[in-house]
């Protein structure tokens, strides 16, 4: 139980530590989370963001037509109510 605290407690300090030098230290002239900021907002990686939502919509709306279909050949149809 001991040993899992340690270990536990070494591993925050480290993450701690990790944390600190990407926010503080800079890397150059920036911090490397100023320089992910630089990078992430280009307007190359904003067009890649955009092309990548239009796939995943894509797919998404591929995806959900083929398992309607899918459903739709596993159920007959309904026999007509008698009266």
């Amino acid at each position: 139980m001991l040993g899992n605290f340690i270990k536990r407690s070494v591993n925050l300090v480290v993450l701690g530590l990790a944390a600190l030098t990407f926010f503080l230290v800079p890397v150059g002239e920036k911090t490397t989370f100023q320089h992910s900021v630089a990078i992430f907002t280009s307007p190359p990686a904003q067009q890649a963001g955009a092309s990548f939502t239009e796939a995943g919509r894509r797919a998404a709306t591929t995806v959900h037509t083929e398992v309607h279909k899918l459903f739709a050949a596993k159920d007959p149809a309904k026999p007509a109510p008698r009266r």
